[in-house]
């Protein structure tokens, strides 16, 4: 999505971009936005952590593109607050299809320049390009 400079962007602070496939959890349940199903007979998330390393893989839903992550990682513990990267891996036959980022909607709190470039500032920390932004919303 192209975004203009940063005065241009200013505009969507307070909003919400779709970008990424990370965000900073804090206990609160993060809301993912998933592509489309394909016609697998599975799909997981998969979760990592801040170093890269799985944290855990869950179960999903075959149909619909919404779910919430509650922190809760497969064994019952709760995740510790970190920044987390999330895909969906879709399989068929129990062979691996696909994997594709997981999105979410994160509120942007600042535009800044830095190193020549112009990022978005999200919620918890996160920065993304404004070309990774596939969607804008208002905050309801």
């Amino acid at each position: 999505m192209a975004g203009g400079g940063i005065g241009a962007l200013g505009q969507w602070v307070g909003m919400e971009v779709r970008a990424g496939n990370t965000a900073a959890f804090d206990g609160t349940p993060i809301e993912l936005v998933t592509p489309e199903p394909d016609d697998f007979d599975q799909r997981i998330l998969v979760i990592s952590d801040g170093s890269g390393e799985i944290a855990t893989r869950l179960n999903i839903p075959l149909s619909g593109t919404d779910l919430t992550w509650d922190g809760q990682f497969v064994e019952g513990s709760v995740a510790p607050s970190d920044t987390y990267a999330f895909s969906i891996e879709g399989f068929k036959g129990g062979t691996l299809q696909s994997t594709v980022p997981a999105t979410r909607y994160n509120r942007v709190r600042e535009a800044v320049i830095q190193d020549g470039e112009t990022l978005l500032v999200l919620d918890g920390g996160v920065s993304v390009s404004p070309s990774e932004v596939s969607a804008l919303r208002n905050v309801d």
